[in-house]
């Protein structure tokens, strides 16, 4: 029984940090949406900084991918 109830909190755990790890993408897209008026972005911008923010890996920064994101349109 001791065994089944560390199973599932090691189960629980990871299930946690998934979600904190997806909801802080779901909010940084969130924040660029509303920090960003259509006129101010082409379509192909959004496309590449929601990219950027979909495929970075959970050591990434928020910042670093604004930054990187900002290089990448600015190029």
């Amino acid at each position: 029984l001791n065994n089944t109830v560390k199973e599932l909190q090691v189960t629980v755990e990871e299930l946690e940090k998934e979600r904190d790890f997806y909801f802080g993408k779901l909010r940084e897209v969130e924040i660029f949406c509303q920090t960003n008026s259509e006129s101010e972005i082409q379509n192909g911008d959004v496309i590449k900084h929601m990219s950027a923010i979909l495929y970075a890996n959970d050591d990434v920064e928020a910042d670093d991918i604004n930054t990187s994101a900002a290089l990448e349109v600015e190029a």
